[in-house]
């Protein structure tokens, strides 16, 4: 093969997928390319046609992956069958599900629906935040959806957020740029709003072409003044006192910021939220300071803070002194805990299903 090869380069000419097939049928297919390439080196005609040839070789490629060795064809009469196994495989998939759920979002845009905002009206009008597919609004419980962003100078909504004790307002707060560290991420710039129930928008300006809200992973409206807000940031946990018009970050806290949640504790603000490497944290003086949070057993603990990555956190609605922490290890281990204040006990639960969790 080797004299072959130095026959093939002392020639002056262009060669094709049929000569490399006729002289070096025992090469497979992408050493036959490689070849191909190298001893067409230098030849601007040959160069030109690479592709058709390479194209050639893709489809002869394509061809012997699918043919039946027993039968020196591909068996087209298969895929039909094939296709309706897998249908039904996945039918059952849903079938076993104890509560199945239904598409009702659009389908037909690109981009992962990374918020779900509701307000109180008859019938439900709902808000989605899309990665690369902007903010959408449904009027009549999801049957139908109307994008209201697409001219926007960003579209990589990844939160939403409105007065939680006014389910009727039309003020709606929207966080740009995912923070996950997901390879695929969309970087965003700042945090938008609208006063009109999501028919036209405008930036809060001070969070514009700033690099601590290219990052706007949570966004939430105090349960105590709708005036102010936080906004849990690649960069921090941020709080506003007056709308969006300024921000103050919040001390002892550090970068990386994945969720926040935050309750009305007596006309106090009560906030926990999930920072990178740190785990969950507490404060209970509306965000002036926090405090990692205590635990029992296997948890978020100073000890294993290093594989602490991405997590998300919540008040129980029914019961607010319990609260729920979802995270994932850069190794993709997913772990749930609920923990119930008033016992400080700790809970801990493993859900292998969930390891897209820290892939999206």
């Amino acid at each position: 093969m080797v004299e072959a090869i130095e026959s093939f380069s002392s020639e002056s000419q262009k060669y094709t997928v049929q000569d490399m097939e006729r002289m070096f049928p025992e090469m497979n297919l992408k050493a036959r390319a490689k070849l191909l390439w190298r001893l067409n080196g230098g030849n601007v005609t040959a160069a030109l046609e690479k592709k058709a040839s390479f194209a050639s070789l893709r489809a002869q490629h394509f061809e012997e992956m699918r043919r039946d060795p027993s039968l020196g064809y591909v068996p087209v009469e298969r895929y039909e069958p094939a296709r309706q196994q897998l249908s039904a495989s996945r039918m059952a998939m849903r079938r076993n599900l104890t509560d199945p759920w239904t598409s009702i979002a659009p389908s037909s845009n690109g981009g992962r629906t990374r918020a779900i905002l509701l307000r109180n009206t008859t019938p439900t009008t709902i808000f989605l935040g899309a990665v690369a597919g902007g903010v959408w609004r449904s009027l009549n419980d999801g049957a139908s959806w109307t994008p209201l962003t697409d001219f926007m100078p960003n579209l990589a909504f990844c939160t939403l957020a409105a007065d939680p004790n006014n389910l009727t307002s039309t003020t709606i707060y929207a966080g740009t740029g995912e923070g996950y560290s997901n390879f695929d991420a969309t970087r965003g710039n700042g945090i938008y709003v609208t006063y009109d129930n999501g028919d036209s928008w405008s930036a809060l300006t001070v969070t514009q072409n700033n690099v601590n809200f290219n990052f706007v992973n949570k966004l939430k409206v105090s349960p105590t003044n709708p005036n102010t807000l936080y906004a849990a940031t690649g960069t921090g946990l941020w709080k506003s006192t007056d709308a969006g018009a300024s921000w103050n970050a919040a001390t002892g806290v550090g970068n990386g910021v994945f969720d926040v949640d935050v309750i009305n504790n007596s006309g106090t603000d009560k906030l926990i939220i999930w920072v990178k490497q740190r785990g969950l944290m507490v404060s209970t003086n509306g965000g002036s300071s926090f405090s990692a949070a205590a635990c029992t057993g296997t948890c978020f603990s100073s000890s294993n803070s290093a594989t602490l990555h991405r997590g998300s956190v919540a008040f129980a609605p029914s019961l607010t002194t319990t609260i729920y922490a979802l995270q994932s290890s850069q190794s993709g281990v997913v772990q749930m805990y609920g923990r119930q204040q008033t016992e400080l006990t700790l809970l801990m639960f493993l859900y292998s299903a969930l390891l897209l969790l820290n892939k999206d």
